[in-house]
């Protein structure tokens, strides 16, 4: 492991380091703000930190459970690329990436499963990262946000209603819940969920079976709502997601929350256009990258700084080693003329005495490097 990323269990530091590069909206250990040191518990959350000339300059948060690990957070300070076909790295860049790796392949060795980098689209040594090692983009997590606002009215198909939550729809809404996001929530967890203090839930009927529901939480804060919305896939196409947004969206404006949260996977293409067609707008996007076996065997580093030392030294020897065969073909030739397309020239080292006015360009005896 790079000798500079030290692990810690300072939990106050990592969230002091986490603000510092989150100043705005983020999604951690399933929060939107105001984190605390108890939503990282040990036995799920491993973090390190990276220090440069006495100050920490880089933190990662790592997660890990029974079917995968996660680095949720890989930040550290650098320089990066001015344009995107830039070939210069800089040379702190790449050995604070090269630790990195080293940090990372630990991670996945120890977790023993696929692990997943996730990067922010504005972080620039976590994006270096994923050039530098080429990992295969997995997916993608957007966080689309809006202001509750004016939400007009819906006209429902005949049969169809929204009502609010009553006792006894959390056995539909963990089965709807299920079948929509491939999860497994029971029953009771789902009631505790949709009546918690802080959620007002909605439930589209069709001749009064529940088939939809819309549970509208506010966030730690007071300020943030978060929701979640799910309608049985044969009674979609009618309206039905756009009523339940609109109930959630009013219940938002009456407890006074001034932003709205949709994080959603950008391979769901219904999703992706429902809430851009209803105002919702990306404000951050979450990339997935993977790292296995397969990308461990062989880690395949691109963007060396060409004009490096050792770029340099293979080109100087290079030089050297082809100055080296034209002398010895110039003297077994009997000092006949060669030419390369090297602008570099030199007389013929065999003479002892010029035999022209301009060694440059009239020497019969020149050789052209």
């Amino acid at each position: 492991m790079g000798d500079r990323w030290r692990a810690t269990h300072d939990r106050a530091l990592i969230l002091r380091l986490h603000r510092r590069w989150n100043p705005g909206l983020f999604e951690l250990a399933g929060q939107y703000s105001h984190l605390r040191p108890s939503d990282f518990p040990a036995e799920r959350f491993n973090s390190w930190t990276h220090r440069s000339g006495g100050h920490f300059d880089g933190f990662t948060l790592a997660h890990i459970d029974d079917e995968r690990a996660v680095v949720q957070e890989l930040w550290a300070k650098s320089t990066g690329l001015s344009d995107w076909n830039v070939p210069n790295w800089d040379s702190r860049d790449l050995r604070r990436l090269d630790e990195t790796w080293e940090l990372v392949r630990r991670i996945q060795e120890t977790a023993g499963r696929p692990t997943f980098v996730r990067v922010p689209n504005d972080n620039p040594f976590g994006r270096l990262f994923a050039i530098r090692f080429q990992l295969p983009l997995e997916t993608s997590l957007l966080l689309a946000t809006r202001r509750p606002g004016f939400v007009r009215y819906v006209r429902l198909p005949a049969g169809y209603g929204i009502r609010p939550y009553g006792v006894g729809d959390e056995v539909a809404y963990a089965s709807i819940h299920n079948r929509c996001f491939n999860a497994s929530v029971d029953a009771d967890e789902m009631r505790r969920w949709a009546s918690g203090p802080r959620q007002e839930s909605f439930t589209a009927t069709f001749h009064g079976n529940p088939v939809g529901f819309f549970i509208a939480e506010v966030r730690r804060g007071r300020r943030l709502g978060d929701f979640n919305l799910a309608v049985s896939e044969g009674h979609r196409g009618r309206r039905i997601g756009t009523a339940l947004l609109a109930a959630g969206l009013r219940s938002f404006e009456r407890r006074e929350v001034t932003t709205v949260i949709a994080d959603h996977w950008a391979t769901n293409a219904p999703a992706v256009e429902f809430y851009r067609r209803h105002g919702f707008g990306i404000a951050r996007t979450y990339d997935f990258f993977r790292i296995d076996e397969a990308t461990l065997e062989v880690p395949k580093p691109v963007g060396a700084d060409p004009e490096g030392r050792a770029a340099r030294l293979r080109r100087y020897r290079q030089l050297r080693r082809f100055d080296r065969v034209s002398r010895r073909e110039h003297r077994r030739q009997d000092h006949e003329v060669r030419y390369c397309g090297n602008l570099r020239r030199r007389r013929c080292r065999n003479l002892r005495r010029s035999t022209c006015e301009d060694q440059r360009t009239t020497c019969p005896h020149a050789v052209y490097l």
